[in-house]
């Protein structure tokens, strides 16, 4: 589901960008194949940002300070 969420907000917003100029007052006729390149790089650069935050607070805090609530049907009557 997620990964669905994912490609159709991509999706939507190349739309937007490209053909949506008046509207929300993007590039006309969209952005240059350059600045596609920097969109993309930057939104891929931040996957292993993510990563090192991860990575950072694991080591701070220890893997023991991540709770999952759990339903009220779990814990009996």
């Amino acid at each position: 589901m997620f990964c669905g969420i994912l490609l159709t907000t991509s999706f939507l917003q190349i739309i937007i960008v490209e053909f949506g100029s008046v509207a929300f007052s993007v590039a006309k006729g969209g952005l240059s194949a350059q600045f596609w390149g920097l969109s993309l790089i930057f939104g891929f650069g931040a996957f292993p940002v993510q990563q090192i935050i991860n990575v950072l607070y694991k080591l701070v805090f220890g893997n023991d300070d991540i709770h999952v609530a759990s339903s009220p049907s779990a814990n009996g009557p």
